[in-house]
């Protein structure tokens, strides 16, 4: 059977921005099942130099659940390629690309992991609903944000789907639990009122 690489969107919490995140891509065999263990992280950061802000790679292997800062995975799909294909395909990808973002966005973490997703988009399978507009997947991520922020609560890997609806795992449970414990009314309400400001 021909090599597969599963692929989501990590999101971390930014200090005192609740509905903004930063984000990585992250990359696993598809034999492995699950993003659990060890998987691969892309992702850029930003340091500010004497001629201003530079972005820099930073790839690296790790288990996301010993993360503090990790808040959980919005699932993509998968391209046909092994993990050390894609590594290689990804470092051809530019760090920065100002031209990418839409008018009234600058370059991010959130922008470079969108034009990846944006390359490979004739090569994803399994997408479940993946927008052609990439300001639209960058809507739709920071809801699910807002969803994996209650749940990361009571789950240390929790992933959902584009539509917002959870990829089952071994905690159904607890779970379960916490939803009856969090004031989901809240939650859904300011994702409803946050859909409504996306034309």
């Amino acid at each position: 059977m021909p090599a597969e690489s599963k692929i989501g969107i990590a999101l971390y919490e930014l200090p005192a921005t609740p509905d903004y995140f930063h984000w990585a891509l992250v990359v696993v065999n598809s034999e492995n099942g699950g993003f659990s263990g060890g998987v691969s992280v892309y992702q850029i950061t930003n340091t500010r130099t004497a001629t201003g802000q530079r972005w820099a790679p930073y790839h690296m292997s790790v288990s996301l659940e010993n993360s503090v800062r990790f808040i959980g995975i919005v699932q993509i799909g998968r391209v046909p390629w092994g993990t050390s294909e894609f590594s290689e395909w990804i470092d051809t990808m530019p760090v920065e690309d100002a031209n990418f973002p839409p008018a009234g966005y600058g370059w991010s973490c959130a922008w470079y992991i969108l034009s990846i997703i944006d390359a490979l988009h004739l090569s994803l399978v399994d997408t479940q609903g993946l927008p052609d507009s990439p300001l639209l997947l960058y809507h739709q991520v920071r809801q699910c944000g807002m969803v994996l922020n209650i749940m990361r609560r009571s789950i240390s890997l929790p992933i959902v789907r584009l539509d917002g609806s959870r990829v089952l795992r071994t905690h159904s449970f607890e779970f379960y639990m916490a939803i009856h414990r969090q004031s989901w009314s809240v939650l859904i309400t300011s994702v409803i009122l946050s859909m409504s400001d996306v034309e």
